[in-house]
């Protein structure tokens, strides 16, 4: 008997493809259709990556579906010799501080956005809307009040978007790492690459440079504090 079985290849779907689309079919309804509207209201093209993107944040390029994925040391590393501590990492979880190991941290059930925040920040934010732009904007306005000293701040390079206009605004300097930064799972193992690639941008007087050149090259800003 003639078969009829048809493979991805035939179709023209990769591997990669298919496990996006496997992602998206088990969203909920209900998280699906706000971000479709959340897209359209912002003229953004609802593309596979765009949605994935929106709903699960940018780590969603280890095609999983899983959302916690935490720093790799070595940037975590260069952060603490730059500033010379992380005193807090407010947007954490018990997991993630074992690599950071800040002084203090808040999880999300501490709402970060809430708590005081001082000291020398390490801050990778969640990178979904709207609390990617909270944080950002509270760390710029904790940073021009003098309540926090310094900060380095990982995020993707969507210099487009209104809150990495914001931060480059008042950063002294930012890194763009040589390669998508490979983030690691909870058991320490590192993911694919994300979907975009990312930057680090310090604030403060410290010597950036010294400790993140190895990543990628290092561009300065004119902001003065």
């Amino acid at each position: 008997a003639e078969s009829h079985d048809v493979i991805l290849e035939d179709l023209g779907i990769s591997n990669k493809q298919s496990s996006r689309y496997q992602i998206i079919y088990k969203t909920p309804e209900d998280k699906f259709n706000q971000k479709i509207e959340e897209l359209r209201l912002s003229f953004l093209e609802p593309t596979t990556i765009g949605l994935l993107r929106s709903i699960y944040g940018a780590h969603v390029g280890q095609n999983s579906g899983e959302n916690e994925w935490y720093t790799p040391p070595k940037y975590i590393e260069a952060a603490r010799k730059t500033m010379g501590s992380i005193d807090l990492d407010p947007a954490s979880s018990n997991e993630a501080n074992r690599i950071v190991k800040a002084d203090k941290y808040y999880t999300i059930s501490d709402d970060g956005l809430k708590q005081e925040w001082f000291g020398n920040v390490w801050l990778n934010p969640p990178y979904s809307q709207p609390e990617i732009e909270y944080f950002c904007s509270k760390l710029v306005e904790s940073f021009t009040k003098n309540e926090i000293e310094q900060a380095c701040v990982l995020v993707n390079n969507a210099t487009e978007t209104i809150w990495f206009q914001l931060l480059i605004r008042s950063c002294k300097a930012l890194c763009f790492p040589k390669s998508r930064i490979k983030f690691i799972d909870k058991n320490g193992n590192p993911g694919g690459a994300p979907l975009q690639g990312q930057a680090i941008l310090y604030f403060g007087n410290n010597d950036f440079y010294k400790y993140f050149n190895q990543f990628g090259p290092i561009l300065w800003t004119t902001v003065e504090k």
